[in-house]
């Protein structure tokens, strides 16, 4: 059997930018109030452009002509202003739900359901300065 670029990166393909990738963290955090109350968390990165992918054939050409595509087309992206902006979510989970949510709670491999644990929008993240000099 052939393995196709597909084969790796699922149904999508591969990202033709980082700059419109979803991210996640998988694991989960505590963030901790000043009383000392505390909820578990976790993270979600969602691009503010939208998401597009290679073509199996436009990812094979561009890893034989440029194999650090991705840096610098975020690079050049941020040279040029065209910051790349993503908003940043989170996931609550109350102490008294992860007392019955058992070991999924800090399994990397689970996800919490967005229907239990709805994604609160809570600010965005820019990439806005390109340091240590140039890619060239």
């Amino acid at each position: 059997r052939q393995m196709c670029i597909r084969d790796s990166f699922g149904t999508r393909g591969i990202p033709d930018s980082i700059r419109r990738v979803t991210g996640f963290g998988v694991h989960t955090f505590k963030m901790v109030s000043a009383d000392g109350g505390f909820r578990y968390c976790k993270f979600h990165f969602r691009p503010t452009q939208n998401t597009t992918h290679f073509s199996d054939q436009e990812a094979t050409r561009m890893a034989g002509a440029n194999a650090d595509f991705h840096t610098q087309d975020l690079w050049d992206a941020i040279a040029r202003g065209d910051l790349p902006v993503w908003k940043l979510y989170v996931q609550i989970m109350e102490p008294e739900q992860a007392e019955t949510y058992g070991r999924a709670l800090f399994d990397i491999t689970k996800v919490w359901p967005h229907k239990d644990f709805p994604l609160i929008e809570v600010g965005q993240m820019t990439l806005n300065k390109n340091v240590g000099g140039s890619l060239s």
